[in-house]
């Protein structure tokens, strides 16, 4: 797999920030933005639509998890499945960029 890196040198993460959610915001697909820890930064406007949809059970994400692995969303006591599609790493944190699966 072909892996594309983009390194943009900057002392203000929050500069970089404010691109990454401006990027997802103009995207055609429900996306979403979080931290390196997880943390739930910025939901675009058709993430938000996907997320008012019923995610699934936490008894569900362990039966699918233990087959393969999937990253999940969790969102107001509900799983949702998503897939990083771009990555970036600031001095303070990392950030990025992942696609809700519908």
């Amino acid at each position: 797999m072909l892996t594309k890196t983009l390194k943009v040198e900057t002392d203000n993460h929050l500069n970089i920030m404010e691109s990454v959610k401006k990027l997802a915001a103009s995207s055609g697909q429900p996306l979403i933005v979080i931290d390196g820890e997880g943390t739930l930064l910025y939901i675009n406007v058709l993430g938000k639509e996907v997320l008012k949809k019923k995610g699934r059970s936490r008894m569900m994400r362990k039966i699918f998890s233990f087959f393969s692995f999937v990253s999940y969303l969790t969102y107001n006591d509900n799983y949702y499945e998503m897939e990083r599609i771009a990555d970036f790493r600031t001095k303070e944190n990392s950030l990025h960029i992942c696609r809700i699966r519908a």
